[in-house]
């Protein structure tokens, strides 16, 4: 599509849950991640609302009828609603002065950005909760998952939110819900509300980046360790990045010219 026709993309875009398909719907996602990456990467942008209603699609053949399509998908997937968005430094920091400030959409927020703080030890060195890339990749993450339990495909319907997600949305439990969700436990009362058309996803995508989050979690070393003040934070030692989480799905990230290697 041509640079020129970004601004009408966007004015026509459709949510993700009116994509034909789970297979139609796995590609725009893709677009969104990528799209996503290459903003913080390129344009030195990180979003930090990541949510269903910024996962967008539009079709090349409404925004402009008359461009050719070569062949390929006329759709195509964008991330949109950047207002909460941080400038990036060469270090990865965020430089807007909110920052630290606690943001994104409840329901898709990652975990330890919903822990409320507690009463400090004097004596031991915490580290502030930052919004870093990771964050947003664990949003994606929690969509994927909502969007297994209530993505029909018919007829741009979406079923309400299962009782074992309810409480993602709710202040006061969303960080113990979430915590209890990486349990043995609370994985298969989620998978439970799964729908048959995305089994084959939850299979392939949903089980190993849970995986990849959980045990990367795990590994946190705790405050009064040895290695909790040189750990890196912005990435959990290297364990959740946009390679890994392309790596955990079994997808190739596009290259230079926009292509996917084989």
């Amino acid at each position: 599509m041509k640079e020129t026709s970004w601004g009408p993309f966007v004015q026509k875009s459709h949510k993700l849950h009116e994509a034909a398909n789970v297979e139609e719907f796995k590609r725009l996602f893709i677009d969104c991640v990528e799209c996503h990456y290459h903003a913080y990467t390129t344009g030195h942008i990180l979003h930090r609302s990541i949510c269903e209603n910024n996962l967008v699609f539009a079709d090349s053949k409404e925004v402009a009828p008359s461009e050719a399509n070569d062949g390929h998908s006329s759709r195509w997937g964008i991330i949109t609603d950047f207002d909460l968005g941080s400038e990036i430094d060469e270090d990865d920091n965020a430089q807007s002065s909110n920052a630290n400030r606690r943001t994104g959409t409840l329901p898709y927020m990652a975990t330890d950005l919903l822990n409320q703080p507690v009463s400090r030890n004097p004596h031991v060195q915490y580290v502030t909760p930052s919004h870093y890339y990771r964050h947003d990749l664990e949003s994606f993450f929690y969509i994927l998952i909502f969007a297994s339990t209530r993505y029909t495909f018919e007829r741009c319907k979406c079923l309400p939110v299962p009782a074992s997600l309810a409480a993602w949305s709710n202040i006061d439990r969303a960080y113990n819900s979430k915590c209890g969700f990486f349990t043995p436990g609370g994985f298969q009362h989620v998978n439970a509300a799964i729908l048959d058309h995305f089994t084959g996803l939850w299979d392939e995508w949903i089980i190993p980046l849970y995986s990849m989050f959980r045990k990367a979690r795990n590994d946190i070393p705790e405050p009064w360790e040895p290695e909790y003040e040189e750990y890196d934070f912005v990435t959990l030692n290297n364990r959740i990045t946009f390679e890994k989480f392309m790596a955990a799905i079994k997808v190739k990230p596009r290259n230079s010219d926009g292509k996917r290697p084989l």
